[in-house]
């Protein structure tokens, strides 16, 4: 009950500082920010309600970013053929899911096999997972991508209630 206060004082100080603070526009952003973080959280939930913990989430969708990123605007580059493949969105999200996914089941490997805390695993992974996107990006974003103009509602904004949703209980 105390977060959901403090969450109204918050928006109500914003509301009463910032004009516009309520227009159509400015939920329509704030909601493509948390959209992200919503998926996120619902798979950290999971972590969380065994006493886990994974501070490489953030890492993942950074690396899994990267990569789906390149393979939009660079492709899969086979030397040995002298072409580049460019894969359409819908072989993309799956890949980057599957490593996604691949990058978790290390950890847990790591984790159940050797043994190691969850926080010092998960810490690692981290950094690896940090320093991989920066050498095989050199540091650099891909500007140049954007979303279907002829959407209304950014598909995440619309995923993101029906997922949150499935999670409810039969009481509502």
């Amino acid at each position: 009950m105390r977060t959901f206060i403090a969450l109204f004082l918050i928006v109500g100080f914003f509301t009463m500082t910032v004009p516009g603070f309520l227009s159509a526009g400015s939920l329509v952003i704030m909601i493509k920010h948390i959209a992200i973080n919503a998926f996120l959280a619902l798979g950290i939930t999971f972590v969380i309600i065994t006493a886990g913990i994974d501070l490489s989430i953030g890492a993942t969708l950074g690396l899994c970013g990267m990569i789906a990123g390149w393979m939009i605007t660079k492709g899969i580059v086979l030397p040995m053929f002298g072409i580049a493949i460019f894969p359409s969105v819908w072989v993309i999200v799956p890949v980057v899911l599957l490593i996604g996914a691949l990058i978790g089941a290390v950890n847990g490997w790591i984790i159940t096999r050797y043994n190691v805390a969850p926080f010092i695993c998960t810490l690692g992974t981290m950094y690896v997972l940090r320093g991989a996107s920066m050498l095989t990006s050199d540091g650099q974003t891909f500007p140049g991508l954007s979303g279907n103009p002829q959407l209304a509602i950014p598909a995440s904004m619309r995923l993101v209630p029906g997922r949150c949703s499935a999670f409810r209980g039969p009481s509502g």
